[in-house]
């Protein structure tokens, strides 16, 4: 898998995946809502690609809490 890192050693990138999360998710409701003649369809991609980030970087993140 590509996105498999240990958390204990890098933080700071499974903040950065979070972030990123959370910023595609805004990214595609603004797409669907405020442009959604346009842009309709790329914003559910991107609020589904944001969701897959946010699940990847919570599943990081439970790993660390159980490893400590």
């Amino acid at each position: 898998m590509p996105l498999q890192f240990n958390c204990n050693q890098y933080p700071l990138l499974c903040k950065k995946y979070l972030l990123i999360a959370r910023a595609i998710i805004a990214l595609g409701v603004v797409f669907t809502t405020t442009l959604g003649e346009h842009l309709g369809s790329l914003g559910i991609v991107f609020i589904a690609v944001g969701g897959l980030f946010f699940i990847i970087s919570m599943k990081q993140k439970k790993e660390v809490d159980e490893d400590e």
